[in-house]
């Protein structure tokens, strides 16, 4: 059985927004995630990940503790292959609103948008990207009660 991890991420704008990934081709809104490259940490995969699909290259990680941690068996379409999927999500904000196109948007013919928590909850379609927000939120709601 092969293994696969992938890190990502939600990144939040100054009014606690969050951004979406559009993969038009199958109109699915998603967040940013890909694979951990050879050398890379979860946190160091997440921020090239979310930088290469948003556009957005000046972001910081909030926590280095993962938000969600998702793991899931699924088989390859083409090999057959049984495949161990694990995906780690963190939470990012943005430092300012700077953004240019990337190649891999290009590609991957991706677009986005910026969502209140609760709008964002009704864009995605998959469950465990509902409970990453969910998480998102909750964190969020801790830290700010932390500062007062």
């Amino acid at each position: 059985m092969k293994k696969h991890f992938s890190a990502g991420g939600i990144l939040l704008n100054h009014k606690n927004e969050i951004f979406l990934i559009h993969q038009t081709e199958r109109n699915e809104w998603t967040l940013p995630k890909g694979g951990i490259l050879e050398g890379e940490t979860k946190v160091e995969a997440a921020n090239r990940e979310i930088r290469e699909e948003t556009g957005y290259k000046n972001i910081e990680v909030v926590d280095k503790k993962p938000l969600f941690v998702h793991n899931y068996s699924f088989t390859h379409p083409e090999t057959k292959e049984i495949i161990e999927k694990t995906v780690t999500f963190f939470l990012f904000k943005l430092l300012n609103n700077q953004s240019d196109k990337t190649e891999e948007m290009i590609e991957e013919k991706l677009s986005g948008n910026w969502f209140s928590y609760k709008d964002a909850l009704k864009k995605v379609s998959f469950e465990e990207l509902k409970n990453v927000i969910k998480n998102a939120k909750e964190r969020e709601l801790a830290q700010k009660s932390r500062k007062i």
